[in-house]
């Protein structure tokens, strides 16, 4: 299963210029909602994402998070139990990733 197509960095389609704008008019209609933005010199979306392979020993699932930045902002986060079991360190990373994206 392909989960990053790396043509869509090099040659995004109309779609993806939409939806980075649908997020851009959110953050910019969110601003009197209590979260700060700083004025940055680039607005690169990053994310950053992380899994921990079954670490409760009761119920073999893992735990993941992530988080998402505009410029140096950050946007989005969250951590959670997987609601799988993984049999592998490598299927609960591509779970992890998957919500990120």
């Amino acid at each position: 299963m392909l989960l990053f197509d790396e043509s869509i960095m090099y040659k995004p389609r109309e779609v993806h210029w939409k939806v980075a704008l649908k997020i851009l008019t959110y953050i910019k209609e969110s601003s009197g909602k209590g979260l700060l933005y700083k004025k940055n010199e680039h607005l690169r979306i990053e994310a950053f994402s992380d899994s921990s392979y079954a670490r409760d020993m009761r119920d073999k699932k893992s735990t993941s998070g992530y988080c998402t930045y505009v410029g140096e902002n950050l946007a989005t986060w969250r951590n959670k139990k997987q609601t799988d079991v993984s049999c592998s360190s490598v299927k609960t990373e591509y779970i992890v990733m998957t919500h990120t994206t």
